[in-house]
């Protein structure tokens, strides 16, 4: 599935949940003011985002957790109420060579058995910035390259 240049505006519903269309492609989407999620992935889905902004969302911009996967690439992902990007249960996601900026409780958070792909970043902003390994944590093949400018 191919969406290209799609605005999702939901003030009132809940969040963008593509492991509903698992292997969907998403390009230059603008998700906002969403009340969970901008994008929610997870029983093994698969999608690909590529320059989406990914904003002002009432908890964290992107969730992957219950065995998540998917690619996102490029994309600008600030101002959510939580951080920036959420894996944990065992998902294991790509997040490469995104703008990563003003989530109120960080840029990327990784716990609770949660692994991935983590590189060539830019991970910024205002508030704390952390990147966080708890609940006995396995990423593997991370690569931290990103700017911080605080």
């Amino acid at each position: 599935m191919y969406e290209k240049m799609l605005q999702f505006v939901s003030r009132y519903s809940e969040t963008l949940w593509p492991f509903l269309l698992p292997q969907g492609y998403f390009e230059n989407c603008d998700i906002h003011n969403n009340r969970i999620a901008g994008f929610e992935v997870k029983a093994g889905a698969n999608p690909t985002v590529v320059q989406c902004e990914i904003h002002h969302g009432q908890t964290g911009g992107i969730y992957v957790h219950e065995n998540g996967r998917g690619q996102f690439l490029e994309n600008k992902i600030h101002s959510n109420n939580f951080a920036g990007v959420w894996i944990t249960s065992n998902s294991d996601p790509t997040i490469r060579k995104n703008e990563i900026y003003d989530g109120h409780q960080g840029g990327v958070y990784v716990f609770g058995e949660g692994r991935g792909l983590i590189e060539s970043n830019n991970i910024y902003g205002e508030f704390i910035l952390f990147l966080a390994f708890l609940c006995s944590l396995y990423l593997w093949w991370v690569h931290f390259d990103f700017g911080i400018s605080m």
